[in-house]
This record gives structure tokens, C-alpha cells and sequence, in this order.
């Protein structure tokens, strides 16, 4: 079964040089991408077209010049054009699925991917209209049916298509008959790996590249998945150790925090509790010094308690 990260890995700005090398390091067989398209038609690799989530203000890709979107830096990282990294992926002999954002962008896209004429990678999106009328223009590029519900017919879907990506939540029985060509996503718990593999899939996808290879490799990873995500969001040249101070930068979603607690103590950052924690919002957590033992606490309303020594933030 082929390990894919989910735009790269989570220890790293996603879809960006950094990210997609840091899971190759981590043992991926390859990476998931996603594309954008700039103002002057450059296809870069960027799943939202606005950085707003990433950089915390507004820039829409879809509306600026490639020139003017590489000054943008998201944490010492640049948004990367599909050339490059296709052209990585392919010396480096790895899988690349390269997810279509936005079907205006197929013909581009799909001429891109044409040009290596390299077998490992595959164009996939969530517009199926779109995809089937790639297969058909592009008949020797391989595409993905991408979604989030139960076919009515998985049977129709694979006569249809080279690959078939449903969301690990929807990954039944069914999905026996067709394994050679199934790719579930975001496949980041235990649980998760041994339906897969369970079911015979060809390849997941996810976050947390290195925690599926100890899976594959029967080691035994107790880590919260929790405290993965926790870790990649550390802004790391605001927070240290010493000084008792944690600053983290919100990437993934919205979270309601109902407390933050060191050492069982309520912690005090400025807000009153409850509150929300945005995309793309900023928050330090720690003002004081901390001793190795020390244990942080974030209570949120989606996850409930996630408890971790603050000494293990820092490690790498």
C-alpha cells in the first residue's frame, strides 16, 4: 500500500517546496498537490486561491501576476509553480496527485502533466464533469474521480476512470472489487490505516506521513494526531522555550477554545474564555517560564482536551 502526503506533510507550510521534501524525507511514495492558476496564467500549486488562510491577509492568486505572487513569503516559503515540482517528483521517481482546484484551469493543467509523460502522476478533482471530459481530450493521462459521499454506483465510477478517491469516511466493503485503483483520504488515524489496508487500497493519503509508515512497518505510535497538528502550527521564531512563550498561527480551522491550561491552571492570554480561535489568527499561549515537566492543556469544543509537556512542542 503507497503512502501519499496530503499537500506534503503537516510539519511544514502545505504545497510548498519544503513540505513535499519533508515527506519524501518522512518515506511518502508521494505527494497530493492542489493548483491554482495567476492572473497571467501560471499554474502554481496552492489549495485556497486566496492566502489568506496561510498568511493571515488578502491575497486572491487568481487576480496577481505570478511575479507578484513569489514576493509573497508564507514562513520562509514561496508558492511553488506545478512545474517545478512535477519536475522534482519525477527525478526523485514518486507519485504525484495532482488535484484540480478549479476546472477553468483542465487544458492547462493537463498540459503540463502531458509534457513529463511519466505514468506516476494523475490529475484528480472534485468536478467529475470536468475529469471525464479530460479522459476523454487527454486519453493518455491518467484522472481521479475525487468526493465526499457514496456512489450510487461505484462500479459505473471505475468504468469511467483511472482512479477512484473517496473520503475515508465513505471506504466500504464495496471497495474490495475495485482496490487496485482506490485512493481514500485523509487517512490520519489508526483506525483509518487498518480499514485500508484491510480493504487492499492502492495508496492513502495523509497528513501524517511518517505515523502511516510506523503503521505499515507494525512500530507502535501512541501520538495524539492532536498534538501532531498542534505542533505544526508553532510560529517558531515568536515562541521559545526559555522564555516561556508559545505562539501559534491557526491553519487549519476555526476552533472554539473553552481554556487553556498549564499545569492545571488556568491560563491567562489576554481573552475571556470561551472563545474562537480563527483561521489565520494569531495567539500566544505561554507568558511565563515553564520547567520540563510542564503540561499544556487546550480544551476546545471540537476535540475536547488535548493535553501534551510543553517540552515536546519544541522537539522536532
Amino acid at each position: 500500500m503507497k503512502i501519499i502526503g496530503h499537500r506534503g506533510c503537516i510539519y511544514e507550510v502545505e504545497n510548498t517546496l519544503n513540505s513535499f521534501e519533508k515527506a519524501f524525507e518522512l518515506g511518502a511514495d508521494g505527494i497530493e498537490i492542489d493548483t491554482q492558476s495567476t492572473l497571467d496564467g501560471t499554474i502554481v500549486v496552492s489549495h485556497d486561491e486566496n492566502l489568506k488562510r496561510l498568511i493571515g491577509y488578502d491575497f486572491n492568486i487568481r487576480q496577481h501576476t505570478f511575479l507578484e505572487l513569489s514576493k509573497i513569503n508564507i514562513n520562509g516559503n514561496t508558492v511553488p509553480t506545478l512545474t517545478s515540482i512535477l519536475e522534482i517528483a519525477k527525478s526523485k521517481n514518486k507519485i504525484v496527485d495532482v488535484e484540480l482546484k478549479n476546472p477553468k484551469d483542465l487544458k492547462k493543467v493537463a498540459n503540463i502533466v502531458k509534457n513529463f509523460n511519466f505514468d506516476l502522476f494523475f490529475i484528480s478533482s472534485f468536478y467529475h464533469d470536468a475529469i471525464f471530459e479530460g479522459k476523454k481530450v487527454f486519453n493518455n493521462l491518467q484522472f481521479a474521480y475525487l468526493y465526499y459521499h457514496k456512489p450510487k454506483d461505484v462500479l459505473q465510477y471505475a468504468r469511467e476512470i483511472d482512479f477512484l478517491k473517496p473520503n475515508i469516511g465513505y471506504l466500504t466493503e464495496d471497495y474490495k472489487a475495485f482496490s487496485s485503483i482506490t485512493i481514500p483520504w485523509t487517512v490520519n488515524e489508526a483506525k483509518e490505516f487498518e480499514l485500508a489496508k484491510s480493504i487492499g487500497v492502492y495508496a492513502i493519503i495523509t497528513d501524517v506521513v511518517d505515523t502511516m509508515r510506523n503503521l505499515d512497518n507494525k512500530v507502535v505510535n501512541e501520538q495524539n494526531i492532536y498534538i501532531t497538528y498542534l505542533k505544526s502550527m508553532i510560529v517558531k521564531n515568536e515562541s521559545s522555550l526559555n522564555e516561556g512563550r508559545l505562539t501559534i498561527f491557526n491553519k487549519i480551522a476555526n476552533l472554539h477554545i473553552e481554556g487553556i491550561l498549564l499545569n492545571d491552571k488556568l491560563v491567562d492570554i489576554g481573552k475571556s474564555y470561551p472563545f474562537v480561535f480563527a483561521v489565520g489568527e494569531k495567539l500566544t499561549i505561554i507568558t511565563q517560564k515553564v520547567e520540563n515537566s510542564s503540561v499544556l492543556t487546550i480544551i476546545t469544543k471540537e476535540i475536547g482536551k488535548v493535553s501534551v509537556k510543553v517540552t515536546e512542542l519544541f522537539e522536532s
